[in-house]
């Protein structure tokens, strides 16, 4: 068995002297400290937990994926959507199993650029539709995500009866707005189609770092977090109620869809989207 971080970390400790030992805080302390950070990471034997920290004792882990097999989990995922043609929203890329890479503890979607003028880019997905749904409860990913006009990530819930709306963006974002993400929903209201996306800035370039995103879904009350922080709040009726699947892909975005450009000569590929894991409670 290997040894804790804690006890890594403990074992260091006692080989410091007297004086510098003295200005650190109790090796309890320090001790709780570590254990907490192990419980989050889930490692050292620890279940993680959510990140928001509210009542943590309430939630069980229902889904963790650490993507550090070395390959992908068949039990758990398919490296496509249920329906075909794959193509939705007129993006520019076609997905193929063979642009999914578990490396270095995680998962990398790449996106690799036409092979010829008029040809379409390559790029992955990951659905766990058929295998895992789950109705209200937490849902996290951490990951890094490509910058570059064009560059179209998201993670996001869709039911698992296939009748859509309702759908749930945990992460969304486009390469050129580093800074952007938008947590939205889609639903109907008599028959017509709604959305509620939202713009949040986080101050700083997202796609230079990992970050944790998340939603907390409960009866009548979605709220999204930007590494443990709360972006957004929504609630009403038009919440959804039924289970809902994941799907993880990095997209290639079309003219005039939103807003969002098409790739240009700063777009850099290929490019990854890169997942560490993903965790789900209820």
């Amino acid at each position: 068995m290997k040894p804790s971080i804690t006890a890594l970390f403990l074992i260091a400790l006692t080989s410091l002297p007297a004086a510098s030992r003295a200005q650190l805080p109790s090796i309890q302390e320090l001790d709780e400290r570590l254990r907490a950070v192990e419980q989050q990471l889930g490692i050292g034997g620890q279940k993680p937990v959510p990140t928001i920290g509210v009542a943590n004792k309430q939630w069980q882990l229902t889904l963790a994926d650490e993507f550090s097999a070395a390959a992908l989990d068949g039990a758990k995922w398919s490296p496509k959507y249920f329906w075909t043609p794959t193509v939705i929203n007129g993006e520019l890329q076609d997905y193929f199993p063979d642009q999914l890479k578990l490396a270095d503890g995680m998962l990398k979607i790449r996106c690799d650029a036409p092979q010829r003028d008029g040809g379409r880019y390559r790029s992955g997905v990951i659905s766990s539709f058929g295998k895992f749904s789950q109705a209200y409860g937490f849902f996290e990913v951490r990951l890094k995500w490509p910058a570059g006009p064009g560059t179209w990530p998201t993670v996001w819930l869709y039911p698992e009866d296939r009748k859509w709306p309702p759908e749930i963006e945990i992460f969304e974002a486009n390469g050129y707005k580093p800074r952007l993400t938008w947590p939205n929903y889609h639903w109907t209201v008599g028959g017509k189609q709604q959305a509620d996306p939202t713009y949040f800035d986080a101050g700083v370039d997202l796609t230079a770092d990992f970050h944790v995103y998340s939603v907390l879904w409960q009866p009548g009350l979605l709220v999204w977090y930007l590494d443990g922080r709360e972006i957004k709040r929504l609630t009403g009726e038009h919440v959804a109620s039924k289970p809902m699947h994941i799907n993880l892909n990095l997209a290639v975005a079309p003219p005039g869809n939103a807003g969002m450009p098409t790739p240009d000569g700063t777009t850099k590929f290929p490019c990854e989207l890169e997942i560490d894991y993903v965790r789900v409670w209820k």
